[in-house]
C-alpha cells in the first residue's frame, strides 16, 4: 500500500486564521518534510495543570508499591523530575507500570524508555496508512540530547510508505527499523536527512505518521516527561485495532460539540489488548510491516 498524497497534500486553509494555526513557512515545512518544530507556543501556566496531574499519578502510584510492600520510601520531597527514577531504583519496572496507564515517561539510563527508530505507523492498524494522523510532541521541561530529545528523519515520508520494523527490540516492547531499511525503502539518507530537535520548554515538535522518529537515550539525572498529542479525521480509521474509538474534539456540523472524555476514559485499551490475546480467538493482531526477533 502507497499513500504519498495523504503525507503530502496541503489540505485547504482559512483566509483568516485563528490564533495558533501553523503559518505558510510552517505549514510548507510540516509537508515536504515530515515535522515542524513549533518554538514557545505554551505558556508555562499553560501547562502546569499537566505537571500536577503527573505528580497526582506518580503520587498514587507510589502509595500502591508502598502499600504492597514493593518500596520503603515514597521519595514524597524528591520533585517531578527527580522521584520517579528513585522509585525505579527501588522497584524496577515502576516506569513500565505508569506507562501501562497511558504515560510514559523517561527514566534515565532505563533501557524501556529508550524509543528506536520508527515509524508511528507500524503500531497502527494497516488501514491507518491512508490517514493523516498528526502528533504534537510537548516535552515539560527543556528537551536536550543529553535527557533524550527527539531525532527526525527529513522527508522520511515522501514515498507514502511503510517501511519494515523488527519486533521486538531488546528487552522492550517497541518496534524497530534499521537504518539500511531507511535508506533502501524510503530512499533516505541518514549522513543529511537526520535532524536533531532540541527545544525549550512551552514548544510543541508536530509530525506525521510515517516520518521516522526516535528518542535519544536520557543520560542526565532527570525524567524527561512528555505529552503526546494526535489527531485525525473521524471518518477514516484510527489505526486502534477496533480497541478503542477515537475521541471527537470539534465538529463542523455541531460548533457546540461537548468533549465526552468520560466515554473516552472508560475504554481501558490495555483489558481490550488482553482480551484480543487472550479471548476465544486467540489471536495476537500482527502488522504486516513487522519482522519477528528471535534474538
Amino acid at each position: 500500500m502507497c499513500c504519498p498524497e495523504v503525507y503530502l497534500t496541503r489540505p485547504p486553509q482559512p483566509k483568516v486564521k485563528k490564533p495558533g494555526q501553523l503559518n505558510d513557512d510552517q505549514l510548507r515545512q510540516f509537508f515536504e518534510e515530515g515535522f515542524v518544530l513549533v518554538k514557545d507556543f505554551l505558556k508555562p501556566e499553560e501547562l502546569q495543570p499537566v505537571q500536577d496531574d503527573i505528580e497526582r499519578l506518580v503520587d498514587d502510584l507510589a502509595e500502591r508499591l508502598f502499600k504492597a510492600g514493593k518500596i520503603k520510601d515514597k521519595h514524597k520531597d524528591a520533585g517531578l523530575f527527580k522521584r520517579l527514577t528513585l522509585l525505579e531504583k527501588e522497584f524496577p519496572g515502576t516506569a513500565v507500570i505508569l506507562h501501562k496507564t497511558g504515560k510514559l515517561p523517561k527514566t534515565p539510563y532505563n533501557e524501556q524508555t529508550e524509543v528506536p527508530w520508527h515509524q508511528d505507523n507500524a503500531y497502527f492498524d494497516e488501514e491507518a496508512l491512508g490517514t493523516l494522523i498528526p502528533t504534537a510532541w510537548i516535552p515539560l521541561l527543556d528537551a536536550t540530547v543529553q535527557n533524550g530529545c527527539m531525532q527526525m528523519v527529513r522527508g522520511g515520508h515522501r514515498k507514502g510508505v511503510l517501511a519494515t520494523h523488527v519486533c521486538c527490540t531488546g528487552g522492550t516492547w517497541y518496534v524497530e527499523m534499521a537504518k539500511e531499511e531507511m535508506e533502501q525503502t524510503l530512499g533516505c539518507d541518514l549522513t543529511k536527512d537526520v535532524v536533531t530537535c532540541e527545544m525549550t520548554y512551552g514548544s510543541v515538535l508536530l509530525f506525521n505518521n510515517l516520518t521516522p522518529h526516535r528518542g535519544l537515550p536520557n543520560i542526565s539525572t532527570d525524567v524527561r516527561w512528555s505529552l503526546d498529542l494526535r489527531w485525525m479525521d473521524p471518518c477514516k480509521p484510527a489505526g486502534l485495532w477496533g480497541l478503542k474509538d477515537s475521541l471527537p474534539m470539534r465538529s463542523a456540523k455541531n460548533p457546540d460539540l461537548a468533549i465526552d472524555w468520560d466515554k473516552f476514559e472508560a475504554v481501558d485499551r490495555n483489558k481490550q489488548q488482553q482480551k484480543s490475546v487472550w479471548g476465544q480467538s486467540y489471536r495476537l493482531p500482527v502488522h504486516k510491516s513487522w519482522v519477528m526477533n528471535s534474538k
